[in-house]
């Protein structure tokens, strides 16, 4: 049995990564595997399409899908029928939407993806407690993940400009957010399989969470029906990208006393994802206490 298979928390769960070019999903995926699977985020084929990449792990009997990004014009379609694709696999899934730091802020392009995947898929934020995926902002400046480490508002205020064109209903709790600093040498061993990848319980984040433990642990599980997932509207892209471009200014421009009762509203929305979450736990302890003692008692 491998580390992998002995540790998760989840097994036979499809991991799915969801993001544009260049935000390391590929590299994530690989370090969660433990191995050099996925050298790319985008397969080139016949007519230049964009399609689902998937590797199936043994020894997890997980599922990793690499998905194509939509910042490109002129393979968005196929892009978007590729991730509809893998969301509608169906099942358990693990969704990590992976977006990029510029200026200090969330890259618009990243948002709107993130923004059409989720209007995709409702099951995904729709029903009992809070939405159901993770976000990982990768790549972050060395000079940004300082401010970052040190002003607790200026987390606040990146997550809150990068849902800002995401319904409140669609929201993550904040804690669900990572964020990673950018590597170039770890980056660079996507495309050389003879570097080697760290283990996910090594590479950590800003307040020392390491990978494995995000993924598996904090980020819930969702169960996706294949027939409740729609096609990925990617023909509304450019107007949602240039209205989350818009909103974001709006948010940048929040009043002081706006901004506390913000914050507030999400500290609140944290603990209340917390207790749900230790709930349905417990609950699931408890089920698994009482099938055991059951079989015991059938012995």
């Amino acid at each position: 049995m491998s580390e992998l298979e002995a540790t998760s928390q989840d097994k036979g769960v499809s991991v799915i990564a969801v993001g544009n070019p260049g935000v390391g999903k590929s590299l994530f995926l690989n370090i969660l595997i433990g191995d050099h699977v996925f050298k790319s985020g985008i397969t080139i084929g016949k007519g230049l399409t964009y399609q689902l990449d998937k590797h199936i792990d043994a020894s997890s009997g997980n599922t990793f899908m690499d998905t194509p990004g939509l910042n490109d014009v002129e393979r968005r379609e196929a892009a978007g029928r590729a991730i509809s694709a893998g969301l509608r696999n169906g099942g358990a899934f693990k969704v990590l939407f992976f977006v990029s730091e510029r200026n200090g802020r969330v890259d618009p392009q990243d948002a709107t993806t993130m923004k059409v995947v989720l209007d995709s898929a409702p099951e995904i934020w729709h029903g009992q407690g809070s939405p159901k995926y993770g976000v990982i902002v990768n790549q972050v400046e060395d000079v940004v993940m300082e401010e970052l480490e040190e002003d607790e508002r200026k987390r606040f205020e990146f997550k809150n400009t990068m849902f800002a064109g995401i319904n409140e209903e669609q929201r993550c709790v904040y804690d669900k957010v990572v964020f990673f600093e950018k590597d170039r040498k770890l980056k660079a061993s996507t495309k050389n399989p003879r570097v080697v990848l760290p283990s996910p319980w090594d590479l950590k984040d800003l307040w020392g969470r390491n990978l494995h433990d995000f993924v598996y642990k904090t980020v819930p599980s969702v169960e996706l029906s294949p027939q409740k997932v729609a096609e990925i509207q990617t023909c509304e892209f450019e107007e949602l990208l240039e209205k989350q471009e818009e909103l974001v200014k709006t948010v940048q421009d929040m009043s002081e006393q706006r901004r506390k009762e913000r914050e507030e509203f999400e500290t609140k929305r944290n603990e209340d994802a917390q207790r749900i979450q230790q709930m349905i736990e417990q609950q699931k302890r408890d089920r698994e206490e009482f099938e055991r003692k059951k079989e015991c008692e059938l012995i």
